[in-house]
């Protein structure tokens, strides 16, 4: 049977190992803010961030309202799809020197399927809510990685592996 001063030397070794472990942490803690500020340092010097670069503003407002909506006003013939690629386009052209996001593209091709879409909509025998509802995103460009196979594209060449 344990005596009551080996308890207490039980007891003593266990509280100084969650000292430990507590100023463990803290030590770590001051370590890896130390090594983050040293990282972001080097790499201030290497990329020079101190000429934060901005996008030009937008300008058409409706560049920021949701695809949906876009679609909608085309629908209601308020809005037409060339304008709407257009715009498009040339945020795409104004934002890509920043983003380098734009791999390929089809800007012809998009502006002639916009004019045929707004020839569609000027002939067209079908209500509003037939081409809510058979049509949703007629008119409304979009963008696609270029993983994604499409017509007349550039197709990478992966190599695709099953794991």
């Amino acid at each position: 049977m344990a005596t009551h001063s080996e308890k207490k030397r039980k007891r003593k070794g266990f509280s100084s190992l969650k000292m430990f472990r507590s100023h463990g942490t803290i030590i770590i803690a001051i370590i890896r803010s130390i090594f983050d500020w040293i990282v972001d340092t080097i790499f201030g010097f290497i990329y020079n961030d101190t000429q934060k670069k901005q996008l030009p503003p937008l300008d058409e407002p409706f560049l920021m309202t949701s695809a949906v909506s876009i679609a909608d006003k085309i629908r209601k013939k308020q809005l037409s799809s060339e304008k709407v690629v257009i715009s498009f386009i040339e945020r795409i052209k104004q934002v890509n020197p920043f983003l380098n996001c734009v791999v390929d593209e089809c800007f012809e091709k998009a502006i002639q399927d916009a004019k045929e879409v707004d020839n569609f909509l000027n002939t067209t025998t079908l209500s509003y809510e037939g081409l809510k509802t058979n049509k949703p995103f007629l008119g409304v460009p979009f963008t696609s990685k270029e993983s994604t196979a499409s017509k007349g594209m550039i197709i990478p060449n992966y190599k695709i592996r099953c794991f």
